[in-house]
């Protein structure tokens, strides 16, 4: 797998937003680069610790995000739907940790691919488009 690199259409039209979503990318990337790497066992410590940026900067998101879109007056129904992803994502990393926590990352392997197309593809670019409009980006 690549690593994944943002484009202007990715762009909720918020700055602090699209800041946020270009450093979950840079995590993302960092942690596959390190799952690619050769000499992967030496580098479990640095495993980890990328692990825990990932689900912390998630989690931070997240509780950004759905404060600037109740703000910005994103209707309540669908902010429901949208905290609902979010939560889906956050049990699906932290599914992980105990696993990681252990030195075992194979099924990081598999989480990857999840986040890049979950995640950055079907969230940012769908589920987080809708609520562009609200943020004055439209």
């Amino acid at each position: 797998m690549d690593s994944f690199t943002w484009k202007p259409e990715y762009s909720v039209g918020d700055a602090a937003l699209d800041g946020q979503h270009r450093g979950l990318i840079g995590i993302m990337n960092r942690l596959r680069t390190l799952l690619q790497s050769p000499a992967l066992a030496e580098a479990g410590g640095e495993v980890e610790a990328v692990f825990d940026d990932l689900a912390r900067y998630i989690a931070e998101h997240f509780a950004y995000e759905e404060l600037r879109m109740a703000d910005a007056g994103y209707p309540l129904e669908r902010l429901a739907e949208h905290r609902h992803e979010h939560d889906e994502l956050v049990r699906h990393v932290r599914s992980f940790h105990a696993e990681v926590a252990e030195g075992r990352y194979d099924g990081l392997q598999a989480l990857l691919p999840y986040l890049y197309g979950e995640w950055l593809i079907h969230h940012i670019c769908t589920s987080d488009m809708d609520y562009r409009p609200y943020l004055g980006a439209d």
